[in-house]
């Protein structure tokens, strides 16, 4: 993942964004509505990644906007069949963990399609996930409380899938909740 202090000043990677503010749903068919619009102001970064992680917003404000309700959402492309490299694009993970997932029961290989990414991040986070969130939202320079964050996160929520980690999702944000 792209790290943010990479970024344009008072910019922020896209792709962190959509993966870690989103709450586990998937939200890139409006973020891109949005990007071609012009609604949400972005510049494109040099740099040799894909072009959508080369891709910075400027207000995270602005995202807020493409959370488009499940009613809303298009879902002719839910039964579609993905790649492992298209489910770790969905996921924040790399190809290599998806591999895992399915070897640990976690993901059926037989049946990777949108929906199954859909359920999947609605039910679980995964470690790249979680520290872009914490990337995200910890206060410039403070990367210590982000890791102690992570520290005590790591002894309250009960680890799945460890390398790559897997989580609930509803156990973290409760933890977050319980956080303040």
């Amino acid at each position: 993942m792209t790290e943010l202090s990479n970024a344009k000043p008072g910019a922020w990677n896209l792709y962190d964004v959509a993966t870690a503010l989103t709450d586990g749903t998937e939200v890139w068919a409006a973020l891109f509505d949005n990007i071609l619009t012009r609604q949400i102001e972005f510049h494109v970064a040099p740099g040799t990644s894909s072009m959508v992680r080369n891709i910075n917003v400027m207000k995270l404000d602005q995202i807020a906007g493409c959370r488009r309700s499940t009613a809303d959402q298009e879902e002719i492309f839910d039964d579609v069949l993905l790649g492992t490299g298209e489910v770790g694009f969905y996921l924040g993970t790399r190809q290599s963990e998806i591999c895992s997932f399915i070897r640990s029961g976690y993901l059926n290989a037989e049946h990777l399609t949108l929906r199954t990414v859909k359920e999947f991040r609605s039910t679980y986070i995964c470690g790249g996930e979680l520290l872009a969130f914490l990337r995200l939202t910890a206060k410039p320079g403070d990367s210590v409380s982000s890791w102690g964050t992570l520290r005590r996160m790591k002894s309250k929520v009960k680890l799945l899938h460890d390398r790559p980690s897997l989580r609930s999702r509803a156990a973290v944000k409760q933890f977050f909740a319980d956080l303040g």
